[in-house]
């Protein structure tokens, strides 16, 4: 039994958890500013909290590590941002599953960049989450539009961002590698908003608790986490972890926003917790059968 990698992906779960909860939270602080500001703003308040805590842990490797934090940066912000930009053109439901089609780029990048060929356990338990997620979404209302497209580029950067992230938390500070991410982001999210959108802020109590824990928890606990301890899985189980991300949402929607959800929903959501748990279990299943 790996411990180191069993305490990682637990700790990949909590960040689940609490990035579930994200989406009553985000819903409630769009009402005060655009989405790309809210980014910029909880990015840049971000880096400086991180910064603040962690600046004695940091350890500077150079050109190297600047290059290395920019890339995750961009990819991160790139994420994001498209994912921000595109919901303005497509459903919510359907933007969650495109989104999540990086999980398909995933294997094949852990097998090209990093040589890291996934078990079959990990293969079906990501076919039974995308059955889950389909069933969730039900992406098929309508043709293709610029929306899903945009969707379909923050999914290939998302890709990208969990691969190089496996890859260079290896060589490089997780805690440099951090705040470099979250300065990239706010700025690049800060110029982006005032090209894209007229951005505006209407302080109020409920934004500042919004801010607070997209920022504290959301962003500075959730993003360390996946910085410090994804390195201690595989890209292709750290991407099935995340996959219960949207259950969790349903769950937070119950329970914050008293949104009512269907048998089908919940059915998607079993599926998805079912998937992950199949390709946890996969290597116990393994032992328990050569007994």
């Amino acid at each position: 039994m790996d411990k180191k990698r069993i305490k990682a992906e637990l700790f990949l779960v909590l960040v689940t958890i609490i990035w579930g909860g994200t989406f009553a939270v985000i819903k409630t602080g769009l009402t005060a500013t655009t989405p790309l500001m809210l980014l910029s703003l909880r990015f840049g308040a971000s880096f400086l909290l991180f910064t603040a805590m962690y600046f004695r842990k940091f350890s500077f490797h150079g050109k190297r590590s600047i290059i290395n934090g920019i890339i995750l940066g961009v990819l991160m912000f790139l994420g994001y941002a498209a994912q921000t930009v595109g919901l303005k053109f497509t459903s919510a439901s359907r933007a969650g599953f495109i989104t999540f089609t990086f999980a398909l780029f995933v294997p094949f990048l852990q097998f090209y960049i990093l040589k890291k060929k996934p078990v079959m356990g990990n293969i079906l338990g990501l076919i039974i989450v995308f059955i889950g997620l389909w069933t969730i979404s039900r992406p098929t209302d309508g043709p293709f539009n610029k929306g899903d497209f945009i969707m379909l580029g923050a999914a290939v950067a998302y890709a990208f961002f969990i691969i190089f992230l496996d890859m260079i938390n290896r060589v490089e500070n997780p805690e440099l590698m951090t705040s470099i991410q979250f300065f990239v982001t706010t700025i690049l999210s800060l110029a982006a908003s005032f090209v894209l959108e007229d951005p505006h802020i209407e302080m109020s109590s409920q934004f500042i608790y919004s801010i607070i824990y997209l920022v504290v928890l959301g962003s500075v606990f959730c993003l360390y986490i996946m910085n410090l301890y994804q390195k201690d899985t595989t890209p292709m189980r750290a991407v099935l972890i995340y996959s219960l991300e949207p259950v969790f949402g349903v769950i937070f929607a119950i329970i914050l926003l008293n949104e009512s959800f269907s048998s089908k929903e919940i059915a998607g959501s079993a599926l998805i917790l079912g998937g992950v748990l199949i390709s946890e279990l996969w290597e116990f299943l393994k032992l328990w059968k050569r007994r």
